[in-house]
């Protein structure tokens, strides 16, 4: 007799390879913005599923434990194009960052063009695409991933290293990607306005992404006061839930301003007149 563990890890498996099989995934965008300039610069574009695994983080920890990573990562990646295709011509000339894992990247059952080919299917450019690489494991093959990444590059995406300072994504990642954006983790954001050394470590990342021509953005923003102290550190971009909520994005959305929850993400001026610096005594 099966005890009830097993029985919910064979339920969330099956749950899982129906929502691959019949194209379950939905996807919701998070604006990015250009919080020097002011304005929209794009979205993040993220993967999420039905109930029972409507979490995201439990339903990528369902997919490592039963060896479905590269097919979720592969029918998530087809959704966020199928969506991104779907809206008006003048949405889709905006930057879309799309998550890849590692994993998926070194597999051996990767298919040469695979997202190239769907894109031309979906009639998507490719230069509007960021291949944002996950960490939500570490690396097992250097080498392979680097090649990998090359081969993206070559095909015309640009690429992003996602929540650098934590977990996996380390320096050795970071040699390996050469990104063209470097993702902040919200551990390095957090209240950074307030502490000195989280602004001496930014301020030095910053000073290496300009010497190597990467853009930084800062994530998990969630108040004024870190976009500002950001922009004077050298950070370009950002994103948050002070800037907008991860939400649908569709023709009726786009009208009013796509995906965006927070009057932050759509300024026409730089965020930094909203969010003047603090007056410091001399």
């Amino acid at each position: 007799m099966q005890n009830p563990q097993e029985i919910v890890r064979e339920a969330l498996r099956g749950s899982l390879e129906r929502i691959i099989r019949t194209d379950g995934i939905s996807t919701v965008f998070q604006p990015i913005v250009d919080i020097r300039e002011g304005g929209l610069f794009g979205h993040e574009a993220l993967s999420r599923g039905p109930f029972p695994l409507n979490n995201p983080s439990l339903m990528f920890e369902v997919a490592e434990r039963c060896g479905l990573s590269w097919d979720l990562d592969r029918a998530c990646r087809i959704a966020a194009l199928r969506n991104i295709a779907a809206l008006p011509a003048r949405e889709r000339e905006k930057t879309f960052f799309i998550n890849v894992s590692p994993h998926s990247i070194t597999d051996g059952r990767a298919v040469d063009g695979l997202t190239l080919s769907a894109m031309k299917a979906f009639g998507i450019q490719q230069d509007r695409i960021v291949i944002e690489v996950t960490e939500t494991a570490s690396i097992a093959d250097y080498t392979t991933f680097e090649e990998q990444i090359k081969h993206y590059a070559r095909q015309g995406y640009r690429i992003a290293l996602d929540d650098f300072g934590s977990g996996h994504s380390g320096l050795l990642t970071l040699v390996a990607a050469a990104p063209h954006f470097l993702k902040l983790d919200r551990g390095l954001v957090a209240r950074v306005d307030e502490d000195p050394y989280r602004q001496k470590l930014i301020s030095a990342v910053a000073a290496f992404a300009s010497n190597v021509g990467i853009e930084l953005l800062g994530e998990g923003i969630e108040r004024g006061e870190e976009i500002r102290a950001l922009v004077d550190l050298g950070v370009r971009y950002g994103q948050g839930f002070f800037i907008g909520r991860a939400e649908p994005l569709d023709a009726g959305a786009a009208a009013s301003g796509p995906g965006v929850s927070s009057p932050a993400a759509a300024l026409p001026l730089p965020c930094t007149t909203l969010y003047p610096s603090p007056t410091r005594s001399m």
